[in-house]
């Protein structure tokens, strides 16, 4: 287990302080989130649906509002999939039986041994990812991207490669700009690489996830959506197929909306698996391996199924 720890002595003009964020032993199961209605079943099952046919996602939010969280959960549901993760920090946790997925993180900027700056032998994120695309993954993972690392995921999913990844930001559109600003540089026809945002937030009775939505290149999709933002010239159709209702604590969704289920035919089979998630949820069954092992056990039955 892991922890993030922040802490002051000489610098603090209060006595010194330590904050610290204990992760979980255990990875977060998806009937949790679902049972703290962080998110539905629905919501669930149609990332889960995404990222099993290689779509790529980005969850974004402020700081401790989740996102980590949320995709830690989505993975649990992916058990057949081989799942490559860099991070700085590791956070993600990955059930036991994930025994064919590859979780690393990078190393210190700091050469404790010759007590020396360790800036040539240290691996940064990008290192990392550029690795992880070596490795034969189904899905590429990023605990958070902040900086040059998210041109390398991006080519991994334009190769074939799923992808997904957090993002700091407070809202869709702030994430989209900053993206492509001249920190990060993504170029604007790429930022369609990634096939659904969620955006999380937290208040004061809970982390809620506040919408879902698509984010389609008009120049290579035409597709008639009702919301749409310019970037460097380029137009892109916002479909927000699922929103947030904070004065019910209610999110409501529409599958029929939706550019990337439509083109897959699985709006069906998004509502079956809901209906899974809802199931074991109802059951209390809110251990992760198990949700895996469930996972595992619909995916036999479907392939029995004439």
């Amino acid at each position: 287990m892991s922890s993030r720890t922040a802490s002051a002595t000489r610098t603090s003009r209060n006595p010194p302080y330590v904050s610290v964020r204990v992760q979980p032993p255990e990875p977060i199961s998806p009937t949790r989130l679902i049972k703290n209605k962080t998110i539905t079943a629905l919501g669930l099952a149609y990332l889960w649906y995404l990222l099993e046919n290689l779509k790529s996602i980005m969850i974004i939010g402020g700081t401790g509002s989740g996102k980590t969280t949320l995709l830690n959960a989505l993975l649990v549901l992916l058990p057949h999939k081989r799942i490559a993760v860099a991070e700085e920090t590791p956070e993600i946790r990955l059930p036991r039986s994930f025994t064919n997925s590859v979780l690393l993180f990078t190393s210190p900027l700091y050469d404790y041994q010759k007590n020396l700056p360790g800036s040539e032998s240290a691996i940064y994120l990008i290192d990392l990812v550029r690795y992880l695309l070596r490795a034969r993954p189904d899905l590429v993972v990023i605990g958070e991207s902040r900086g040059r690392e998210i041109h390398e995921l991006i080519q991994g999913i334009l190769t074939g490669h799923g992808g997904a990844t957090t993002f700091h930001a407070e809202d869709l559109v702030e994430a989209l700009m900053r993206m492509t600003g001249e920190a990060m540089g993504v170029s604007a026809e790429h930022i369609s690489a990634f096939s659904s945002i969620a955006v999380v937030r937290k208040f004061d009775w809970g982390r809620r996830v506040t919408s879902l939505t698509e984010v389609v290149w008009l120049r290579a999709y035409p597709y008639p959506a009702l919301n749409r933002i310019k970037i460097k010239e380029e137009e892109f159709g916002l479909v927000e197929i699922g929103s947030y209702d904070r004065a019910r604590d209610t999110f409501t969704i529409d599958l029929k909306r939706s550019f990337w289920l439509q083109r897959l035919g699985g709006v069906e089979e998004v509502t079956a698996r809901a209906e899974l998630l809802q199931a074991l949820t109802d059951k209390g069954v809110l251990d992760a391996e198990a949700v895996a092992e469930a996972v595992r056990q619909y995916y036999r039955l479907k392939r029995k199924m004439p």
